[in-house]
């Protein structure tokens, strides 16, 4: 259903709202299970965006559930919000193939 709104370009909220929140929310819930696995580093202002909360959760969370899925099991995962909004989330897995990434990059 997220990907139907994408394509439909409804991905945008009706009024700005803080990227930061939201990140928090997402890398508390996640270190319940994995504790001390992500290293969070978010800018001390809030993150003004258009992009609709719901679906922006949606991405990070699966960035984050991923990077601690398939990295090194004792490496941190970095996950960082720019001043600009820029999302890093980094592991220590890994690179994927670039013919892969070709793959896993197309809509099903």
């Amino acid at each position: 259903m997220q990907l139907a709104r994408a394509e439909g370009g409804r991905l945008q909220a009706e009024a700005p709202v803080d990227l930061v929140p939201i990140v928090r929310m997402l890398a508390a819930d996640m270190t319940r299970d994995e504790a001390d696995r992500i290293d969070l580093v978010l800018p001390a202002a809030g993150i003004p965006a258009s992009i609709d909360p719901d679906a922006f959760a949606i991405l990070a969370r699966n960035l984050i559930e991923n990077a601690l899925r398939h990295g090194n099991q004792s490496a941190p995962v970095e996950v960082s919000l720019s001043p600009t909004g820029l999302l890093r989330v980094v592991n220590a897995g890994p690179a994927v193939p670039a013919d892969r990434l070709r793959r896993i990059t197309r809509p099903f």
